[in-house]
């Protein structure tokens, strides 16, 4: 059998109990028990703490409740709440400020009673104050009841008050619209439940079942037992109206308490409409009751007699369940709760009992955590004691691989002393194998550029003859000197930060020509530059006009000078390095050349290098 919750409601004259399991498609009520108590038949009050437990030990072995939750309900009307409003706080504090207002609210000790709260769940606009119902009971009364049944073994999960555990039903089952009122009319109590959308309020009428039975038994001179029996059975008698009559006076002071209950509600709640009213309890099922109700206060009357939500299951009759629903309904919504299949799930239990129960029922898993445990414990030592021989073999082995370990370090360091003496003869084989093409290359590039002096249909604008070369490696930034021993750091023999410097000497046709001018001859014609940053003119050594020109995107290395030297009138090399040091200023004199040097950085590891190719002669035309 699956797992059920059972509810039992426990009143004055009574007690009713089911049990719910959760199905595929829901809740399915499976059990239903109905138990009047012994001497009830007389109308007289019974020792209510006696039969209570006689009752509730009857129905356990009856049903056979054994071990599964219960959820109960108290008799009597010695239960507070109260709809109160809280100022718009964080939802941080909203405990500490029910805390605070439930002590001012309820009329009694706050140690004295147990009590809890429930949110009314609606949307609230920025800045509304926030509604709570408040519920509380003598603490005394829940710790006597409670030490009534302990012998009894109940698993008790919940205390509820009747009226709440009937709003759960009705609020889960039960079409009740946005508002209504429900009576629910038992043997000796009665309540009013106010539905208010997502809030109720609940009211304990002073009318009750019992006292339409005492007023039929003065009206007809019977005993209370007969009287009971013709209330029942009065829609179906010949009679129905007179005995209705007699009972009429009962059941207007009981109207008279609805319709005041209403007026107090509407008075706090003023835009409040109410739709229907239910009627409920083995005291609604008098003749012409529910239409006396409806007529009085002027909205339709309706008593609950099916389940919508909740199937029928094991082996109840769907049609004894519908008779019987107006009296089990307060008892379904206990059950409910025990499944948490309810908007309100307040519980009454005292704290120091929901302790000793949480203990009592981890009592199980710690015996069986404490069982594992050992004999986890066990099977370590065993499997311990036999790992011992074999970590001890390999803690010599591990010994063993540690001095291997040590003598290939040894090894190791030895070989990486020796491959570093052979890095530098390698850096340089691997620095002639990427620069050998490097000077071919600038050498390609100016050749294509060389104009073809004895023709005279060659384009240029003048003649250009080149002298000599010198090619210089050098570190792009020098090394670094160490300035406690005074010698220079060597650096590596190949690094992309080396720079080329090419250096040549040029002889142009210079008669009539200024000294800007044959620079611009030279960047245009030689190395073929059409187009160069904006340049400026630098002054050398010894009065020599020196222009420079850095390069954007051209083909040519990122950086070259163009340098007059001085003017002459053979075409014989002066060598580039010697007129770079010569200290002489420019001839004044005019000569028929003008000797210009130009200097070429270029950067070994430029991404940009291309192999050299096969100079190709210019064409001729």
């Amino acid at each position: 059998m699956a797992r059920g919750v059972w509810g039992i409601d426990v009143s004055k004259f009574s007690m009713k109990a089911v049990r719910l399991e959760a199905g595929p498609s829901g809740m399915v009520l499976t059990q239903v028990g109905i138990m009047p108590y012994e001497g009830t038949d007389t109308g007289e009050a019974v020792n209510l703490d006696s039969e209570i437990r006689h009752s509730l030990a009857e129905l356990k072995v009856r049903l056979k409740i054994g071990s599964e939750r219960v959820v109960l309900s108290l008799p009597g009307h010695s239960t507070f709440n109260r709809l109160i409003k809280l100022p718009p706080v964080e939802d941080s504090k909203l405990a500490e400020v029910v805390r605070y207002e439930a002590q001012s609210q309820i009329p009694f000790p706050i140690d004295e009673v147990i009590w809890d709260y429930q949110f009314v769940e609606r949307v609230y606009s920025p800045g509304e104050e926030k509604e709570v119902i408040l519920f509380a009971i003598k603490k005394e009364i829940v710790e006597q009841f409670l030490a009534n049944i302990q012998d009894l073994g109940l698993n008790v999960e919940a205390i509820q008050f009747a009226p709440v555990a009937l709003y759960n039903f009705l609020s889960y089952d039960q079409d009740i619209g946005t508002t209504c009122i429900a009576v629910d009319m038992g043997a000796d109590n009665a309540d009013l439940l106010v539905v208010d959308g997502p809030k109720f309020w609940i009211r304990n009428l002073p009318i009750t079942g019992n006292d339409i039975t005492k007023s039929l038994q003065k009206a007809f001179n019977v005993s209370f037992a007969e009287a009971e029996k013709l209330k029942r059975k009065a829609a179906s008698t010949p009679q129905a109206q007179k005995i209705f009559n007699a009972a009429q006076p009962v059941i207007r002071d009981l109207i008279g308490e609805v319709h005041r209950s209403i007026g107090y509600y509407k008075s706090i709640s003023k835009q409040v409409k109410f739709e229907k009213v239910l009627v409920l309890g083995n005291a609604s099922r008098f003749v012409n009751f529910q239409k006396f109700v409806s007529q009085t206060l002027q909205m339709p009357a309706m008593r609950v007699t099916k389940l919508n939500r909740i199937a029928v299951g094991g082996n109840l009759e769907p049609a004894n369940v519908a008779e019987d629903l107006t009296s089990i309904s307060t008892a379904i919504g206990l059950a409910l709760q025990g499944w948490d299949e309810t908007n309100n799930r307040v519980n009454l239990l005292p704290p120091a009992f929901q302790k000793r129960r949480e203990m009592k029922r981890k009592q199980p898993l710690v015996a069986t955590a404490t069982v594992l445990l050992l004999v986890l414990v066990g099977a370590m030592w065993l499997m311990g004691s036999s790992e011992v021989g074999a970590l001890n073999e390999k803690k010599a082995v591990g010994e063993v691989l540690k001095k291997d370990i040590v003598t290939a370090k040894t090894k190791f360091e030895t070989a990486k002393k020796e491959a570093g003496r052979l890095v530098a003869p390698l850096q340089q084989l691997e620095s002639l194998l990427r620069e050998k093409d490097l000077i071919l290359k600038v050498m390609n590039e100016i050749h294509l550029n060389i104009p073809d002096n004895g023709s005279p249909t060659y384009p240029s604008t003048a003649k250009i003859w080149i002298l000599d070369w010198e090619v210089q490696d050098l570190p792009l930034n020098p090394p670094a000197r160490d300035s406690g021993k005074g010698a220079v750091t060597p650096g590596r023999e190949w690094d992309p930060s080396r720079k080329l410097v090419v250096r040549m000497e040029i002889a142009v046709e210079g008669a009539g020509r200024k000294d800007e001018g044959i620079s611009t001859i030279i960047i245009k014609e030689l190395l073929g530059v059409t187009e160069t940053a904006p340049h400026r003119k630098i002054q050398g050594k010894k009065g020599s006009v020196v222009t420079a020109f850095k390069l954007g995107r051209q083909p040519l290395p990122p950086k070259f000078e163009v340098a007059i030297k001085g003017r002459t009138d053979e075409l014989k090399p002066s060598r580039v390095a010697a007129a770079a040091r010569s200290e002489g200023a420019p001839a004044t004199t005019p000569g028929k050349y003008v000797l210009v040097e130009v200097t070429l950085e270029i950067p070994t590891g430029h991404a940009s290098e291309k192999p050299a190719e096969t100079p190709k002669e210019p064409e001729k035309k």
